[in-house]
């Protein structure tokens, strides 16, 4: 039990190391170094891909260490049957209904979201769909619950569907980290739907990353999460 535990607070530790501390470690020491970067590593429209970059390095390089080169083990594989038809049309189902689900619930709660900048269609695909869908399940599928996988076991059923208990807590952080959204700006109804639909989609992209041993099912699924969710509207 005890090492149970201290799996799941390394696990813990290596998901918000990755995907906060080193970025607001780097960008003060070179902000503190050279001031004039401020405006660009701290404002749009450079700040999300100046934080997805650092993410991404620092997940790649925690991964590498930790595979001690076997990057199959993290998902980097496209052997095998990735199930992607599957996964795009679950993908779409769980998306739309979400979708559906929020839109409803706007039209008696009505939801602010956080202030942000006008941003270009290319932008949007380029940063929001394709760079951080990578990025992100690198870092939660990837990084995260392969660590898991490695030490904890155990399962539950869901819809006929197995979801195993690194896929559920890598979800559980996935979504997690969407809460600082309340110190942007935006109201608590949106925080508490944000949250929500990434943890239910989180879960699915466990899924696909367990069954198909490989990124390249939930990195498509979570790039038509963004796409209809983000794009569309």
């Amino acid at each position: 039990m005890k090492k149970t535990a201290l799996y799941i607070l390394i696990a813990v530790g290596l998901a918000l190391f990755t995907w906060g501390v080193m970025l607001l470690l780097i960008t003060g020491l070179l902000v503190a170094l050279v001031p004039t970067l401020s405006p660009v590593l701290t404002s749009p429209p450079w700040m999300v891909p100046w934080g997805f970059t650092v993410e991404l390095l620092t997940a790649l390089g925690l991964i590498r260490l930790l595979s001690k080169g076997d990057w199959g083990r993290y998902g980097f594989s496209l052997r095998g049957n990735l199930e992607l038809k599957k996964a795009a049309v679950a993908g779409l189902i769980v998306t739309c209904a979400i979708n559906g689900v929020a839109r409803i619930l706007n039209l008696f709660f009505p939801i602010t979201g956080h202030p942000s900048p006008t941003i270009s269609v290319l932008y949007a695909v380029s940063v929001y769909c394709i760079f951080g869908p990578i990025t992100e399940e690198i870092i939660f599928r990837g990084l995260t619950q392969s660590y898991l996988a490695m030490h904890l076991k155990g399962s539950f059923t869901l819809f006929k569907w197995r979801i195993t208990f690194p896929a559920l807590i890598a979800a559980i952080l996935h979504a997690g980290v969407h809460i600082p959204l309340l110190f942007a700006g935006a109201d608590i109804l949106s925080v508490i739907l944000i949250v929500s639909a990434n943890f239910v989609v989180a879960v699915m992209l466990g899924y696909f990353r367990d069954q198909t041993g490989s990124l390249a099912a939930p990195i498509l699924i979570h790039a038509l999460y963004n796409v209809i969710g983000f794009i569309i509207p």
